[in-house]
């Protein structure tokens, strides 16, 4: 793997670290699940997309082949899909029910970002790969807060 390419996948993998995990639990729902179980749900959902991205970090950081990376990137968005999967399949407390929606999208949207990185690295374009992917895992941390924030407000304890 060529130094350029090496130091492009290093700045991607700096730029997913800035995701935090969740975890936590609490409160009552007045639909669906209770607040309680709707964070523990969360909780055991999120953190194996996230570990995911660790994986893929720690691979990057080895200096494994472009090829062994690229399968990483599958790895890792097939995570984040199998993550979506069980977030749509949540019965959320009624009022989280939006949160458990922008937090879904929020995952995809990161799984498109995952993706599209993927792309542009099979096809030997570490720069734009790089300049795709750092706003777009900046965004995602943002908006990850945000939904964990009015989680918080409304009774559900995720995160740390």
């Amino acid at each position: 793997m060529g130094r350029t390419r090496l130091v492009a996948l290093a700045v991607i993998a700096a730029g997913v670290l800035l995701i935090p995990g969740c975890g936590g639990d609490d409160g009552d729902g007045d639909g669906g699940t209770s607040k309680e179980d709707y964070a523990s749900e969360v909780e055991a959902i999120v953190p194996s997309a996230l570990d995911e991205i660790t994986s893929l970090r720690d691979a990057i950081q080895r200096g494994e082949s472009a090829e062994e990376i690229t399968s990483k990137f599958d790895e890792t968005e097939t995570a984040f899909q199998d993550s979506i999967d069980e977030l749509e399949n949540l019965d959320p407390p009624d009022d989280v029910a939006d949160e458990n929606q922008e937090l879904v999208r929020a995952l995809d949207d990161f799984r498109r970002a995952i993706a599209d990185v993927g792309t542009e690295l099979e096809a030997g374009q570490p720069g734009q790969a790089v300049n795709q992917f750092t706003p777009r895992a900046v965004a995602f941390f943002n908006q990850i807060t945000d939904i964990r924030e009015r989680l918080r407000n409304a009774g559900v304890e995720v995160g740390d």
